[in-house]
């Protein structure tokens, strides 16, 4: 996935709201192996992300370990084809369609009780 307009402002908002120096910005970003967050991939971004909520930001959108989270219990519930799976429940959940990406906090923690529900409901059944 590529980097869009929404993942690099989402970094300036960031970098200001956590009150970055240019120096300590580009330092982060030298981790990265890249001069400018327009040439990070979508794996460093999130990662870059953590580092900032590390550091006291709060993004928007779901954390890193959400992302995992819900991933890996739609992979044990669904198996390896999980994703169309995992889209319809996110939509279930969210109340319409979105991308696991876009994903908010709340919505997310709401997505991951359904899934870990639906894995305790599939293990007492002795389908998991």
């Amino acid at each position: 996935m590529e980097l869009n307009r929404n993942h690099i402002s989402l970094i300036h908002v960031a970098k200001t709201r956590l009150g970055l120096k240019e120096e300590e910005y580009r330092a982060l970003l030298h981790q990265f192996n890249v001069k400018s967050s327009k040439d990070l991939t979508y794996a460093q971004f999130e990662r870059l992300l953590e580092q900032f909520e590390k550091l006291g930001f709060e993004s928007p959108y779901l954390s890193y370990k959400q992302k995992i989270r819900i991933k890996g219990l739609a992979k044990r519930i669904y198996g390896e084809d999980y994703k169309e799976a995992l889209s319809k429940e996110i939509e279930k959940q969210a109340g319409y369609d979105i991308s696991l990406t876009r994903l908010n906090k709340e919505e997310a923690s709401k997505v991951i009780i359904a899934l870990e529900k639906i894995e305790e409901w599939k293990k007492k059944k002795g389908n998991l």
